[in-house]
C-alpha cells in the first residue's frame, strides 16, 4: 500500500503533550532545497526513539497490517515554517548528514500526524527513488508528456522549482486534520503544499 490514513489515530492528550514537548527546536537549513542556506525552514525537536510516548505510538501503529513489523528510524515534532520543495525520505538526517542505513534497516514509510488545524496539505508524486534530492531523478529521467496539472501545480506546489513539475504526476493529496496519521512509502517523492503560517506535527521514519 503506497499510502493510507489512519483515522484519529492521536487523542487529544497526545496532541497537547507534543505541543508543549519541552526538547529543544533545532533549525534545519535546507541547503539542497529551493530556500538555500540562508532561510530556516523548519524547526525539530526530536523525541527518544524508546521513551512512553513514543513507544506507546509505535505500539498503536504495529496494530495496522501495513505497519506490524514497523520500528523507528527517528521521530520529531516538527515546526514547520517554510513549505518543502520535493523530496523522498529515504535517508533520515539531522543537520544534512544521514543517520539511518538502508541496508541494515530498509526504510518502509513516512507516518505523518497534524498536530495543528488549518488549510494544510501534503502532495504525494507517482514518482520514487532511493535518494532524498529530486534532482538525481531529474538527471536519469525524461520529462513527461502528460504531468501534474498547471491548476494543481500553482495551487500547491509554486513554491518549488518550475522545471519539477515536467517530471512528476500527483498521487494524492493529504489534507490536514489533526490527530490523523498518514502513512506513505518514503521513496515516494512528495512536498508540502503552499501555506502561510507555521504548522506543527509529528512525524516518524519507519523502517523494518
Amino acid at each position: 500500500m503506497k499510502t493510507f490514513v489512519i483515522k484519529d489515530f492521536l487523542s487529544s492528550d497526545e496532541v497537547d503533550y507534543a505541543l508543549n514537548f519541552r526538547e529543544n527546536i533545532e533549525e534545519l537549513h535546507d541547503n539542497d532545497g529551493v530556500y538555500g542556506n540562508d532561510v530556516v525552514t523548519t524547526g525539530q525537536q526530536w523525541l527518544p526513539n524508546d521513551n512512553e510516548f513514543t513507544k506507546k505510538l509505535l505500539t498503536r501503529m504495529k496494530m495496522n497490517q501495513f505497519l506490524h513489523n514497523s520500528k523507528y528510524d527517528s521521530v520529531q515534532v516538527m515546526h514547520a515554517y517554510q513549505a518543502y520543495d520535493v523530496h523522498s525520505d529515504w535517508h533520515t538526517q539531522k543537520n544534512q548528514v544521514i543517520i539511518n542505513d538502508p541496508v541494515k534497516d530498509p526504510p518502509s514509510y513516512t507516518v505523518l500526524m497534524p498536530l495543528t488545524p488549518g488549510d494544510y496539505s501534503t502532495v504525494v508524486f507517482e514518482q520514487q527513488g532511493k535518494y532524498n534530492n529530486f534532482s538525481e531523478y531529474k538527471s536519469a529521467n525524461s520529462p513527461l508528456h502528460k504531468h501534474i496539472s498547471d491548476e494543481d501545480w500553482q495551487r500547491y506546489c509554486s513554491h518549488c522549482h518550475a522545471e519539477d513539475q515536467q517530471y512528476l504526476t500527483l498521487l494524492q493529496v493529504f489534507d490536514w486534520q489533526v490527530g490523523d496519521l498518514f502513512a506513505f512509502e518514503r521513496t515516494l517523492f512528495h512536498c508540502s503544499a503552499n501555506f502561510n503560517t507555521e504548522k506543527k506535527a509529528i512525524v516518524g521514519w519507519l523502517s523494518n
